[in-house]
């Protein structure tokens, strides 16, 4: 187009809209159309899997490596997000590594006190 960007996805129609960062409906329509000229059932497309994989993968090192720092605040600053209450979705997610270092911690706790 001609146009040099600061944005991944931009818009290549030739009108305002031209060398403008792509709307994501407009981006979320296109990688359908590309999937299925591709051979892939577009209803199995989604673009959060990467996202929500990553989410669940800090809250797993959260969980696992506390002495790592990954706090609340870091997660939210990594993905953009104003409010931990973004954060609750993923950590309510029924996740057997999370729930088992939960678990293992609490033990921990309960048995020192004990001793």
């Amino acid at each position: 187009s001609g146009v040099i960007s600061d944005f991944l996805f931009i818009n290549l129609q030739r009108d305002s809209t031209q060398g403008k960062p792509l709307r994501y409906g407009n981006y979320y329509a296109i990688l359908k159309r590309c999937a299925q000229r591709a051979g892939l059932d577009p209803e199995k497309i989604r673009t959060h899997s990467g996202r929500s994989t990553k989410v669940m993968e800090y809250l797993e090192r959260q969980a696992l490596h506390p002495e790592d720092g990954i706090t609340d605040a870091v997660i939210m600053e990594s993905f953009g997000w104003r409010s931990a209450d973004s954060i609750v979705h993923y950590r309510n997610h029924n996740n057997q590594v999370i729930a088992k270092a939960v678990m293992e911690k609490l033990h921990r706790k309960k048995g020192g006190a004990n001793d």
